[in-house]
């Protein structure tokens, strides 16, 4: 009779050594992703430093997320120095229309913020709007630090029923522009030192129903 081989077992020690060769893998990959994120975050702090004055331009800033954020740089650069708009930074809030610069302005000082809100003209699809900002930004006394684009519109609706002068118009407003604004005032940005903020949306990573321009939009940044 045949006597049934038992299942292969390979001895204990293979088994440990495998265990620690994985062990050294994952210890020395963390290590070396330890040591690139700290080479990166550094050779970024020497040559970007901090800037501690200047101009931050906030698109989209009548309402939501874009005057929210204005407001909020506005006040912590207040506390932080003194009250002499040469010191600290100074908010060119982006609006639309005169009667929204108006608000902002009036918004601004109820707030004692008049001195570190500056609403200015710009609508991001317009290239004029663009080149006269950055007129303004070439004739300033101070650098500009800080680009935070911000202005957005959203659209809910099945694909199949959008119409496609206002996907173009969605795409003007979310991408071009933006795209455009950065092209027109990056040489001041890039003499300065200072910095490109791209405001995104969770929509943008995770698409949904009746999101699909918007998402779009919002990957493409």
């Amino acid at each position: 009779a045949f006597l049934p081989t038992p299942p292969f077992s390979p001895p204990t020690s293979i088994f440990a050594k495998l265990s620690m060769i994985s062990f050294r893998s994952i210890f020395r990959f963390f290590l070396l992703a330890v040591c690139i994120y700290t080479y990166t975050y550094e050779l970024i702090g020497m040559k970007y430093p901090t800037n501690d004055r200047g101009i931050v331009i906030v698109t989209g800033a009548s309402s939501g997320i874009g005057r929210d954020t204005a407001f909020a740089i506005a006040a912590k650069s207040a506390a932080a120095s003194s009250a002499d708009s040469q010191s600290g930074f100074v908010v060119w809030a982006g609006v639309r229309t005169g009667e929204q610069a108006t608000d902002l302005e009036t918004a601004a000082k109820e707030a004692g913020l008049a001195a570190r809100i500056r609403p200015v003209i710009l609508d991001v699809t317009k290239g004029t709007d663009i080149a006269s900002v950055a007129d303004q930004v070439a004739a300033a006394d101070q650098p500009l630090v800080a680009l935070v684009n911000n202005a957005g519109v959203g659209s809910r609706r099945p694909f199949e029923l959008e119409d496609f002068a206002d996907v173009r118009s969605l795409l003007n407003v979310n991408v071009v522009g933006a795209f455009a604004l950065t092209h027109a005032l990056l040489p001041a940005i890039r003499e300065a030192q200072g910095r490109v903020v791209f405001v995104g949306s969770i929509a943008g990573e995770v698409a949904a129903p009746l999101n699909t321009v918007y998402s779009a939009s919002k990957f493409a940044v």
